[in-house]
C-alpha cells in the first residue's frame, strides 16, 4: 500500500499540473486548444440576437469573417491595408482554429484601435447540428484563444453561416456574448462575381445601420479589389463607417443589459432588429 502511494505521490510530482481552465483533449475536434487556459469570465448578458442598427442615423458597419473551412483559408492583408489607409472601423469576427494558424495576424489586428475583435466559434459548425455543450466549448475555446494572443476578451459573437436557435443566443449571452447577425450579405464567398458587380451590389443595397458580413480569409475572393471603391461610393453616399459595438450601443443607449435585467428602450425616431431570447415558458 505504501509503495502504491509512493508511486503516485511521484507519479503527481513528475507530470506537469494542466493549467487551471485547461481544455479536455480528447475533443476530437479541437486537438490543438490541448492546455489552451481559459479566458476570464465574464459577466453574462442578456440573449439578444442583433441584426441591424438604428434606420434613422446614416451609419454603416463592414463586419469580416475570417475561419477555417474544408478550403484553404490564408489571411488577405489587402484589406486590412485599405481598412487602415482609408481610417474605415470595421468589426473581425475570427475563428480560434483560424487565429491559431494565423496568429501573427491576429496580434497585428488586435493593434489597431480601429478593429473591433469578434468570436466565430472554433471550428466552424453547423451550431444548430450539435448539442448545447459543444455550443459552449466553440465558443469558450475561441474566447481562450483570442485572450491568449491578444489579451483582450470579445464581446460579441457571429454563429457560423449565421444559423442561430434559442439555445446558440442564450449560450452566447450566459458566456457575455452578444449574437450578431448582419442584414447585407456582400456575396464576396462567390468568385464568379466580379469585384465591380460586388462593389455595386453592395452601394446599392446599402440602407442606414446595415451591418455588411465579408470575408477576410480568402485571397481567391473579390473582396480585397471591390473594397477601396465601395467605402468612397458609401462615404459620398453620406455613410459614416463605425464598429458594430458602436451600432449595438447606439440602438439600445447603453451596454446589452445583464442577464435578467430589462432591454433598454431605442431611441426615439430609431429602430434596430435586436430580439431577446427567453425560455418558451416565458414567451408572450
Amino acid at each position: 500500500m505504501r509503495t502504491l502511494a509512493a508511486a503516485a505521490l511521484l507519479s503527481a510530482v513528475l507530470t506537469p499540473a494542466r493549467p487551471a481552465g485547461a481544455w479536455d483533449p480528447r475533443l476530437p475536434w479541437a486537438r490543438e486548444a490541448y492546455d489552451l487556459p481559459s479566458a476570464p469570465a465574464q459577466q453574462s448578458v442578456a440573449p439578444l440576437e442583433f441584426e441591424h442598427g438604428r434606420r434613422d442615423e446614416n451609419l454603416i458597419a463592414l463586419t469580416f469573417d475570417a475561419c477555417t473551412t474544408h478550403g484553404r483559408t490564408q489571411y488577405d492583408a489587402r484589406i486590412t491595408r485599405t481598412l487602415v489607409q482609408t481610417g474605415t472601423p470595421a468589426t473581425i469576427f475570427i475563428g480560434g482554429r483560424w487565429a491559431l494558424k494565423e496568429a501573427d495576424h491576429v496580434r497585428f489586428l488586435a493593434n489597431f484601435p480601429q478593429f473591433e475583435l469578434g468570436n466565430h466559434t472554433w471550428s466552424h459548425p453547423h451550431l444548430r447540428k450539435v448539442d448545447e455543450s459543444r455550443i459552449r466549448d466553440e465558443i469558450q475555446l475561441t474566447q481562450s484563444v483570442l485572450f491568449r494572443l491578444t489579451g483582450k476578451v470579445p464581446r460579441l459573437f457571429r454563429a457560423p453561416f449565421v444559423e442561430v436557435d434559442e439555445r446558440v443566443v442564450r449560450v452566447a449571452g450566459e458566456l457575455g456574448l452578444t449574437t450578431v447577425q448582419n442584414d447585407l450579405a456582400s456575396g464576396d464567398p462567390d468568385r464568379s462575381v466580379p469585384a465591380a458587380e460586388l462593389r455595386a451590389w453592395v452601394r446599392r443595397q446599402a440602407v442606414p445601420g446595415a451591418i455588411v458580413v465579408f470575408h477576410l480569409n480568402h485571397l481567391g475572393f473579390h473582396t480585397a479589389e471591390a473594397l477601396p471603391g465601395l467605402i468612397a461610393d458609401l462615404k459620398r453616399r453620406g455613410f459614416t463607417f463605425v464598429t458594430v459595438g458602436t451600432l449595438l450601443e447606439r440602438s439600445l443607449g447603453t451596454r446589452p443589459p445583464v442577464s435578467g435585467g430589462r432591454e433598454q428602450p431605442v431611441a426615439p425616431g430609431g429602430f434596430s432588429e435586436v430580439r431577446e431570447f427567453s425560455p418558451p415558458t416565458a414567451r408572450r
